[in-house]
């Protein structure tokens, strides 16, 4: 649960951005309003005022509250925090539609009505194909990446990338069951976890979360902790998640044939649990230099911190540090324009990017948070193909 402090602040400005947002929708459906139901309608408007206050409410106390409670009020909630977002994307084409209207011969007030209303259709049909594009079963994306320091004997070794499940409220065991089948399919030979697989409880998402124990791939699978899992009760997931033969590294390294499995624990730990921070020193003990390191952590902005390191070790005339970074965090933007905002804070919306001898993988994630749409992303289990660069040796530490 959040502290008294948190759980007021929250709350405040989930009541503050309610009368923000419904007082501008108010304004702007003003020509829609009928005379004829007031009543009925000042009741819909105090209903629909109560959503978003309720929905985080329900994300305060999703640790307490029971599923069967929690996921109605998410769904109900969030999706009209999600129609009101399009509403307001749209709302400013107003003033667009209005001088094509009137060149029909509208008179200016009916003009307006005519504008409002067909905002009104695109954004509804906005949220409805944003909604099926959240809900659809991730896509399998196949990416390849060269690594110079890839040992040639070695290539087309195949790693499962997924993070942000977020299964809690509104994803659930059906969800898991398709990302596990989807990455079986494939016959990985590593699975890896970037963060933010749960929202809540052991006691409320052990049966959603179980077919993860079904996961299959020849050197195991390993899991980095993200911010969400500092909002759901952290000890007791480091807990019960290796019963599903999962194995959590935190700030540690994994010696795996032929390359160095590196967790880092969340960027943000310190914020939540002062005894959790990321330690990449700590991390990179063990590290075996003549290998190729792999590196698990939650937020792609960690890239900075790592790539500033392969610097210093090239001006010091040694091979980089770490040579592959596994990220998610982002969504992938999941709401378009949301995503920019995203982009900016961690250098990276998803995809592959190479610089300074570290290339970094961010997943766009295969579940969603808040409202359950995507809007020019989409969910995806990644796997990464991994293969030596041309014109580097065929040792069995290639290019180091």
């Amino acid at each position: 649960m959040p502290t008294p402090t948190d759980f007021l602040l929250y709350m405040t400005g989930a009541i503050v951005m309610t009368a923000i947002v419904h007082g501008l929708l108010r304004a702007w459906l003003a020509p829609l309003r009928s005379t004829s139901f007031r009543s009925l309608q000042r009741a819909l408007e105090l209903f629909l005022s109560t959503l978003f206050p309720l929905g985080m409410l329900a994300l305060l106390c999703m640790n307490s509250l029971p599923r069967a409670l929690a996921s109605p009020l998410s769904w109900l909630c969030f999706g009209w925090v999600g129609l009101c977002y399009f509403l307001l994307l749209c709302a400013p084409l107003t003033w667009l539609f209005v001088p094509l209207l009137r060149r029909g011969g509208r008179s200016m007030a009916a003009a307006h009505r005519a504008a409002r209303g067909l905002c009104c259709g695109l954004s509804l049909s906005l949220a409805l194909y944003a909604s099926w594009q959240g809900l659809r079963a991730p896509a399998t994306v196949l990416r390849r990446i060269e690594l110079s320091c890839w040992p040639a004997s070695r290539s087309g070794y195949r790693i499962a990338h997924i993070s942000d499940l977020h299964v809690g409220a509104t994803i659930g065991r059906s969800h898991v069951q398709t990302v596990v089948d989807a990455i079986n399919r494939q016959r990985v030979d590593l699975v890896v976890i970037t963060g933010d697989l749960v929202d809540g409880s052991v006691s409320a998402l052990a049966a959603e979360v179980a077919p993860l124990a079904q996961l299959r791939s020849r050197d195991g699978v390993y899991l980095a902790l993200g911010n969400h899992e500092y909002f759901s009760p952290t000890e007791d997931w480091l807990r019960f998640l290796p019963s599903l033969g999962v194995v959590v590294l935190r700030n540690q390294l994994r010696a795996l044939p032929g390359f160095d499995l590196v967790g880092i624990d969340e960027w943000s730990a310190a914020e939540f649990t002062p005894q959790h921070r990321p330690d990449v020193p700590t991390a990179l003990i063990g590290r075996r230099p003549e290998v190729p390191a792999i590196v698990l952590v939650h937020q792609p902005q960690a890239a900075r911190t790592l790539r500033r390191m392969n610097r210093d070790a090239q001006l010091r005339g040694l091979p980089p540090v770490v040579d592959l970074q596994l990220s998610g965090h982002t969504h992938g933007g999941q709401i378009f324009p949301l995503g920019q905002i995203a982009r900016w804070d961690q250098g990276q919306l998803d995809g592959v990017t190479q610089a300074d001898g570290l290339a970094v993988h961010v997943t766009p994630g295969t579940g969603y948070w808040g409202p359950a749409m995507r809007l020019l992303s989409r969910a995806e289990v990644s796997i990464i193909e991994l293969y030596a660069a041309a014109g580097t040796s065929t040792g069995s530490a290639a290019g180091r």
